[in-house]
This record gives structure tokens, C-alpha cells and sequence, in this order.
């Protein structure tokens, strides 16, 4: 099975004192690179969203490698809930950044 379909989706959750902050965060997209170069982009929205509704598109790889066969596999494969220090250790260390720049937001909106 190929990596990406062993990795686990993320979609976090705020804890409940953050969550209604977040409604006045209409769209937020953020980037940043990983150690790698890597490129990476996440955007946040409120809203509701079911985890077992989820559909996704599929990619064609030859699989297994160099067995001339191809197939196709879901970019998403499932998704789930956590609450942020549960989230923190699913992500990759350099997409965290992620998760500090919305409860920023979260928090300065709780404020005003």
C-alpha cells in the first residue's frame, strides 16, 4: 500500500472556548516549506464537516512498483476529529506552524 495511504488525515478540531472565536474567521489560507522544500498549504474555514462523508478523487500509480500495473488510489483516504495536542502530534513538526497561526486568530477574536 503506498505511503500516503498509511498516513493518518487531519482535520482538528478547536477546543470548545476557541471554536465560537472562529466564526468571525470567514477563510484563512497559509503556506509554509518544509526542510525539505517541500511546499506545503493549508486553508481553515468554519463550518460543518462530517468525516464519514468525506469524498475524495483518485490518482493512478503504477502499483506494485515496476509491475507495469496501474491503479487507482483516493488522495484522501479518511479523515478525522482531534483536539489540538492530539493534532499536534499527527502532523508533520513543520506543518504545526498550521495550528499556532489559527489558534492566534482564535484567540485574538476571542478578545474583540
Amino acid at each position: 500500500m503506498p505511503m500516503m495511504l498509511r498516513r493518518t488525515s487531519l482535520d482538528a478540531n478547536l477546543p470548545k472556548n476557541s471554536a465560537q472565536a472562529l466564526r468571525l474567521v470567514h477563510s484563512r489560507r497559509w503556506e509554509v516549506r518544509q526542510r525539505g522544500g517541500k511546499r506545503v498549504i493549508a486553508f481553515a474555514s468554519e463550518g460543518h464537516f462530517d468525516p464519514v462523508a468525506l469524498t475524495s478523487n483518485t490518482f493512478d500509480i503504477e502499483w506494485p512498483p515496476r509491475s507495469g500495473r496501474r491503479q487507482s488510489f483516493p488522495e484522501v483516504d479518511r479523515a478525522e476529529w482531534f483536539d489540538i495536542e492530539l493534532a499536534r502530534t499527527k502532523m508533520l513538526s513543520a506543518q504545526v506552524e498550521f495550528l499556532d497561526r489559527l489558534l492566534a486568530i482564535a484567540v485574538e477574536s476571542a478578545g474583540k
